[in-house]
């Protein structure tokens, strides 16, 4: 009897342990959204704020202040690295004095955003000079700039800036960004005839549109994507510039500013628990940035941000790109680059949150060379850096696993893989995808982004247009396709877990459940990776039951040229003086073939579509019902041939014993 309740006991403990758990992790999510109505950001506070704290229309106020700015400036005479980065900023601004401005031309027929990025980059660099050095002939150069995109420019028939393309509010957002901070920055410089040409840009072709979107709630004001943030923080930025210009002013900024601070929430809530980011590495750089943007302005020119800078995961952000690069850049994963992220706005975290292992992996990835323009805002105050512990990272609000041997270091190896959410924003059907590099190269790659501007490309229902794409659709990663025909190959709202991993100084691993995207032809898929952090060398592991007899296809996307064997169960992969052996273990009958990077026979394969450069290897089968597929990679040394030891195939239940 005692024995039972004792047990029982226990029992209760365990049951009251979990849910007081889901009470905190809600009630901190909760206490978040009521510190920011506790703090009562509506508009008459905010302006009554900002004149408090900028007496007699104090500019700069925006990201920096004249004091901040004077930091920067002795910094630049003090230290000579900083004073070379300053240099090479200066040259390019010494570029631009000759270059004429940017006209109103759609590249690629569609977007203006290349233009938009080009009139920013140019203000914010042109601008930052004049402030460091006080020459006259920056500040000159950037009003043209601004001359121009207000509708202004003499030869305006030429430039034809009627509008900021509201239709593509990013474009919007992203042009009142440049104005504000060219308002801001230039505040000393400007006639009062320019600045009330600016200040009318800014209301007219940004603050306007976006009011009449926050007051009807729709559209980014609601989303919880990269849109928020970058239409919020361009938006949010024109209005702190020029809030205190008189009441109409006051009245509009207040009204936005107000509405900004209640909407980025929607965004800011994607960060919990772990600081991964749903539309990967490169919508991360882009929606933290203007995230920072909002949330460093308010602090600057009101001396808070409402709570905004207290959303859980907010903190950690910053390791959801470090853990997910290796030597030759990010697990490019969705609408993704695999270049190295270089962005600023790990200073601004650095900062913010007392993390300096993000300060590091900036310093590593620039090389200490960055002469950005954020580089030296957020960097004014960086001294510290220091490198993380930890050598690999699983993010469980977006079910991604980042592996390292030697994080950020040039021998590393590396492996990102992902399970997650099939149809969100910039998603791809690549449930069960993976990269891989060792030997300073990435053997094992994924292909990337497709043209944005092709038929139906953000259509993301079950059967819409997206998932024809070839680089769209499972085939195409490297992961599996089970009997593939002309409809989406995994399960176009699929929702899978990594249900577990595991990681110390000998190894990693990460098992992940599938079978939610091959629901329909499968019981069970399970893929498990594991990395040994001796030489690198990997395991993929897939065990899978069908429903029916099927045909499976296993695939793994390479640059690397490719030599098989006679029996075709290895492959020696070659690149740039290095060689990687890969063999599959199981099953017995699994052979290797090479087949280009391009839909099956039964895929769709629609017109525009990227021609794809390279191999695959690929294993097809025909499985009864039960099945496992185990392939090993390992880098050879010079002298070898194969691994002098393969990889013990044991089930991935054992795995964690």
């Amino acid at each position: 009897m005692k024995k039972k309740i004792f047990i029982i006991s226990v029992l209760l403990l365990v049951l009251c342990g979990a849910l007081t758990f889901l009470y905190v992790k809600n009630k901190k999510i909760l206490n978040t959204d009521d510190y920011i109505k506790r703090s009562k950001p509506d508009g008459s506070n905010i302006i009554e704020l900002l004149e408090r704290k900028n007496n007699n229309k104090q500019h700069p106020r925006i990201l920096a202040s004249n004091d901040d700015f004077k930091t920067i400036r002795l910094q630049i005479a003090n230290n000579r690295e900083i004073e070379a980065r300053f240099q090479s900023l200066r040259r390019k601004a010494d570029i631009m004095l000759y270059e004429p401005p940017v006209k109103y031309e759609v590249a690629d027929g569609v977007r203006l955003l290349e233009i938009t990025r080009k009139v920013l980059d140019r203000v914010q660099t042109l601008s930052f000079i004049y402030k460091i050095t006080g020459e006259s002939k920056y500040a000159e150069r950037a009003w043209i700039e601004l001359e121009t995109v207000s509708g202004k420019n003499p030869d305006q028939q030429e430039y034809n800036y009627n509008d900021w393309d509201p239709k593509d509010f990013l474009v919007t957002a992203e042009m009142t960004n440049a104005a504000a901070i060219g308002y801001d920055w230039l505040y000393d410089y400007l006639s009062e005839e320019q600045k009330t040409i600016v200040r009318d840009a800014i209301v007219n072709r940004g603050l306007k549109p976006a009011l009449d979107l926050y007051r009807k709630k729709t559209s980014w004001v609601v989303s919880d994507n990269n849109w928020n943030a970058v239409c919020n923080g361009g938006i949010g930025m024109g209005a702190l510039a020029i809030a205190d210009e008189g009441k109409e002013y006051e009245k509009i900024s207040g009204e936005i500013l107000e509405a900004a601070i209640k909407s980025l929430p929607n965004m800011l809530k994607k960060y919990y628990p772990d600081g991964g980011w749903y539309e990967g590495t490169a919508y991360w750089v882009y929606g933290t940035t203007y995230t920072a943007y909002l949330i460093a302005s308010l602090d600057s020119s009101l001396g808070t941000d409402f709570g905004l800078s207290n959303y859980l995961g907010l903190s950690y952000t910053g390791d959801f790109p470090m853990y997910l690069e290796g030597v030759n850049g990010q697990f490019n994963f969705g609408d993704a680059g695999q270049s190295i992220n270089k962005s600023p706005v790990l200073l601004w975290l650095a900062n913010k949150y007392n993390k300096p292992e993000y300060a590091w992996y900036f310093n590593k990835a620039t090389d200490l060379k960055d002469s950005s323009v954020m580089g030296f805002i957020w960097g004014r105050n960086n001294e510290k850096s220091k490198a993380p512990i930890a050598q690999d990272k699983y993010f469980k609000n977006v079910e991604v696993v980042g592996m390292h041997t030697a994080l950020m270091k040039h021998n590393d190896s590396f492996i990102g893989f992902k399970a997650g959410e099939n149809g969100l924003s910039h998603g791809d059907l690549d449930i069960g995808s993976f990269v891989y590099e060792t030997l300073g190269v990435r053997w094992i790659n994924d292909l990337g982004s497709e043209n944005y501007n092709l038929p139906g490309y953000f259509d993301t229902k079950h059967n819409d247009k997206r998932w024809e794409y070839y680089r769209k659709r499972a085939e195409s990663h490297n992961t599996l396709t089970i009997n593939p025909s002309s409809k989406p190959d995994q399960d176009a709202k699929a929702d899978t877990k990594i249900i577990t991993f595991k990681a110390d100084e000998k190894k990693a691993f990460a098992i992940a459940d599938l079978t939610d995207a091959y629901k329909k032809d499968a019981v069970s898929v399970i893929r498990g990776i594991e990395m040994y952090k001796d030489n690198g060398r990997i395991l993929i592991q897939d065990e899978i039951t069908t429903i029916n007899k099927s045909y499976m296809w296993w695939f793994a996307n390479t640059k690397a040229d490719i030599k098989i064997s006679s029996d075709k169960k290895s492959v020696i992969l070659s690149k740039d003086g290095k060689r990687l052996w890969v063999g599959i273990l199981s099953p017995s009958e699994g052979k290797f073939r090479v087949i280009k990077s391009e839909p099956l026979p039964s895929s769709p394969n629609p017109k525009g579509q990227t021609e794809n450069n390279e191999n695959k290897l690929a294993i097809h089968l025909s499985v009864g019902n039960k099945i496992t597929i185990s392939v090993m990679m390992c880098p050879l040394k010079s002298n070898e041939i194969e691994p002098k030891h393969l990889i013990k195939v044991t089930r991935l239940d054992k795995w964690n014993k």
